[in-house]
């Protein structure tokens, strides 16, 4: 008989990959101690094609990206996704307006303005997705909500998928895979009200400014590298809001709440997938910075074949 294999964590790695699982027919537990990844639950869930400064573009096929999370809203029963136009301003990146056109596929990006206005992107209502696939595996029997110390785990074919937690744990904390390629980042962003702001495009600069429809934006978000502190912090709040009454068109606005996370950044820049180094049965699917939109769905086969070559 096939091993069934555990997936410990409940964020989007560990939720894409039971999905994937499920999928494959494939046997699995999946663990997590009661209410998702902090990360995932506050992150924006944004999905760019084109990447830092000099928006040099994803290499990816975004309407394949686009295809996988419409069928997870199918098999869910949720709304979670949404594509959407994005804005980025020209001023402050290493590109002209002699770069563009670009195209890729599924994307395209063109200069309009002092702007470069692409389609193809979006963002994914990252705790929508999280609560009905838990409802789905609490309703099938597959999920558990509790922790698994290392010593359960002992003999078992696992896929460790808990963010933060992975890193710091003695079972992974000084694996080569682990040791010194990851960093913390804590990212605070707040929600507004602005009822008389019409912007119907996501707009990307030092910020981002998400319109989620009702007159509710959601902004932000800092990138404070080393960063533990779980702990409220007004004065961070205080610079967004002062920031976001500096926003072209938002308006008078009321702040909603404020959140904030922890994730952890691959120093690589890239995901740390792979076997624990002792532990053979072990492996690891984590680390996606803030690309876990785009670059888990990705990774879902290279970690199906660790798993089952």
């Amino acid at each position: 008989m096939e091993d069934t294999v555990w997936i410990v964590g409940g964020g989007l790695a560990g939720t894409l990959l039971g999905l994937e699982f499920e999928r494959l027919g494939r046997r699995f537990r999946w663990f997590d101690q009661g209410s998702g990844a902090t990360s995932s639950q506050v992150a924006a869930g944004l999905f760019n094609p084109l990447l830092g400064p000099r928006m040099s573009p994803d290499p990816g096929d975004w309407s394949e990206l686009a295809t996988r999370y419409r069928e997870w809203e199918k098999r869910l029963a949720a709304k979670f996704f949404y594509p959407m136009p994005m804005r980025r301003p020209l001023r402050g990146t290493k590109v002209t307006e002699a770069d563009f056109p670009r195209k890729g596929q599924g994307w395209e990006a063109v200069v309009e303005g002092e702007e470069v206005f692409i389609t193809g992107g979006g963002w994914v209502d990252l705790p929508v997705l999280l609560a009905a696939a838990r409802k789905r595996g609490l309703a099938r029997g597959v999920l558990e909500q509790r922790l698994v110390p290392a010593e359960e785990a002992q003999g078992h074919k696992v896929v460790w998928c808990g963010g933060l937690a992975d890193f710091s744990s003695p079972a992974w904390q000084n694996d080569p895979l682990v040791k010194g390629r990851w960093q913390a980042v804590r990212g605070d962003l707040l929600t507004l009200k602005a009822p008389q702001c019409r912007q119907e495009h996501i707009s990307i600069g030092a910020r981002f400014l998400l319109p989620l429809g009702k007159g509710l934006f959601r902004f932000g978000a800092t990138h404070e590298s080393d960063v533990l502190s779980m702990d409220e912090r007004p004065l961070v709040r205080d610079h967004l809001l002062a920031e976001a009454a500096l926003v072209p068109g938002l308006g008078n606005f009321e702040l909603i709440d404020h959140r904030w996370g922890i994730r952890p950044a691959s120093r690589t820049l890239e995901p740390l997938v792979g076997r624990h180094s002792t532990q053979e049965n072990w492996f690891l699917f984590n680390g996606f910075s803030g690309k876990g939109v785009s670059a888990i769905p990705r990774q879902l086969g290279a970690i199906v074949q660790l798993v089952w070559p």
